[in-house]
């Protein structure tokens, strides 16, 4: 109302307005994300390190909280996302997406951390959990798939999964007697 004063139009002010708001959302973002990761990271690595916390090394060294302050810049775009109106669920989209990849980053270091820890004690050598560890991430990797294909066509992931489901089952009678064929051999 202020710029149309000045003889702007009604059209003009309202994209400065959203030109503001993005700017504004922009350096709040930048800002929250230094914040979390030269105050809250350092700080928490400084605790670690002074303390001589054994197994806090190991979430240092894989970077775990390092990569979880990503989140944060994201969910300060999800929370002003609704500022452009027009472009609101797309956004919202994009951040869910973003803290999705973010968080299976940060589940991938942590079992990292987890299978350096368990590396530490001796019946790692009888009994190495390695295998196991590359499975729960590869089972991880592909809810997070789904979970993310599904955030963006705004569909349930149960029916996606019924349909890769489907889509086995076909695909296991049109191939059957191939994989039978390389089972055996």
């Amino acid at each position: 109302s202020q710029l149309q004063r000045f003889g702007m139009s009604e059209e003009a002010t309202q994209l400065t307005a959203t030109w503001v708001a993005a700017a504004l959302i922009a350096a709040l973002s930048i800002i929250a994300n230094f914040a979390a990761k030269k105050i809250v990271v350092r700080l928490l690595t400084h605790f670690i390190q002074r303390n001589d916390l054994k197994w806090g090394n190991f979430f240092v060294e894989r970077k775990v909280f390092h990569r979880l302050s990503h989140l944060v810049p994201a969910i300060i775009i999800y929370l002003f996302a609704h500022v452009f109106q027009d472009y609101t669920i797309v956004i919202q989209k994009l951040a869910v997406t973003y803290m999705i990849v973010m968080s299976l980053v940060v589940i991938n270091s942590f079992l990292n951390a987890v299978h350096d820890i368990y590396r530490m004690y001796d019946i790692s050598k009888i009994r190495p959990i390695k295998s196991y560890v590359q499975v729960a991430k590869i089972v991880i990797f592909f809810i997070g798939g789904i979970i993310i294909i599904s955030n963006l066509i705004g569909k349930s992931p149960l029916i996606i999964l019924g349909g890769i489901g489907a889509l086995s089952a076909v695909l296991m009678l049109i191939f059957q007697d191939s994989i039978l064929g390389f089972v055996a051999g």
